[in-house]
């Protein structure tokens, strides 16, 4: 399960309201790079792709990849408009590590 606290599902369908997008779909990911070896990806999209696993939160679904969600399982996106250290945030419970920026991490 991949969880989407309010404040981050208000922010992501006011972002798909700006891009043209009604009820998006938030394509969450993983790549390996990054200050502590793997990095989220996350964009928004207008449907799943057939082999993703998909988590219907209302107006907003999210989906992933059957790879990626064995890093992802349990993470929790959150949004802050804090001036500084705001934008989205992630609590991955797999995480063993993460870096300062917060989009990085090791398992």
């Amino acid at each position: 399960m991949i969880n989407v606290t309010e404040t981050a599902h208000r922010e992501l369908l006011r972002l798909g309201e700006t891009q043209g997008v009604k009820n998006p779909v938030v394509r969450m990911g993983v790549d390996a790079g990054g200050c502590s070896g793997q990095s989220y990806r996350m964009g928004l999209e207008q449907a799943a792709a057939a082999n993703e696993t998909v988590f219907d939160l209302g107006e907003l679904k999210v989906a992933c990849d059957e790879a990626d969600l064995a890093f992802l399982d349990g993470l929790t996106i959150d949004f802050s408009n804090d001036l500084i250290g705001g934008g989205f945030k992630f609590r991955n419970p797999n995480a063993r590590g993460t870096c300062s920026c917060g989009t990085s991490f090791k398992v």
